[in-house]
């Protein structure tokens, strides 16, 4: 059977934007001693359904995990959807329970600042789009050759995350680094290009280079052995 339930003056003039609407029908098999009640419940949106709401991560949160865990509130048993759109195949669907709250472990690409989107939706209604960004802090990589370098042209090159800034090591002793103009820090394509502040002197050495962000440190970056020469 099909009916249609009109209520346009459910919500009156009160501030609420969600109300709660429960239908009962009866099934009657054969007599009328045997009826069954059924219970329908509806979640009804007054006006346009709003985005979730994130409680956490908070917005450019660092973190050196692969996974994060959002967690927040929309409408009561609403389905909410998650998505990493540089992660093919990570969205996440998941309901809110009946105070609205949710939470799900959201994967995050490595040495990027990741947009974590979501949405809900209730019966057939969807609301718009909201974005969390996340900056997962990975292992910087150094990408310089080991060819042979003069010594007062020396630099390092390398990837990270942008933003971050570089500390270079020379045989596990940290080497102090040009920073004029944001020089030691990670650009915003993800490299970087680093130079002592003074000229080291002649021979073979071992070098490596850890980032940090919002008080974050990387692990210990791929060592290169470069021989600097007069």
């Amino acid at each position: 059977c099909t009916f249609k339930v009109a209520c346009s003056s459910l919500f009156g003039n009160d501030t609420d934007t969600s109300k709660k609407l429960t239908l009962s029908f009866q099934q009657i098999k054969g007599v009328e001693s045997s009826i069954t009640t059924h219970p329908l419940i509806f979640n009804l949106i007054k006006g346009e359904l709003p985005t979730p709401t994130i409680s956490t991560p908070t917005e450019g949160k660092v973190t050196r995990d692969s996974y994060i865990v959002f967690s927040g509130t929309a409408n009561e048993f609403a389905k909410v959807e998650l998505t990493n759109p540089d992660i093919s195949g990570s969205t996440i669907e998941v309901l809110a329970d009946a105070n609205g709250r949710f939470s799900a472990n959201m994967p995050l690409v490595d040495n990027k600042e990741n947009s974590i989107n979501s949405k809900q939706t209730v019966n057939t209604q969807v609301s718009d789009v909201t974005t969390r960004k996340v900056n997962r802090l990975g292992t910087p990589t150094i990408t310089t050759n080991t060819d042979d370098q003069v010594a007062s042209q020396f630099n390092l090159q390398g990837t990270g995350l942008k933003g971050a800034t570089i500390t270079l090591f020379k045989d596990g002793v940290r080497v102090d680094l040009n920073n004029t103009s944001d020089a030691d820090k990670v650009n915003s394509q993800g490299e970087f290009t680093v130079t002592p502040s003074s000229t080291l002197t002649t021979g073979k050495y071992k070098f490596t280079v850890v980032q940090s962000l919002g008080g974050i440190t990387s692990p210990v970056s791929n060592e290169v052995e470069i021989t600097l020469t007069s």
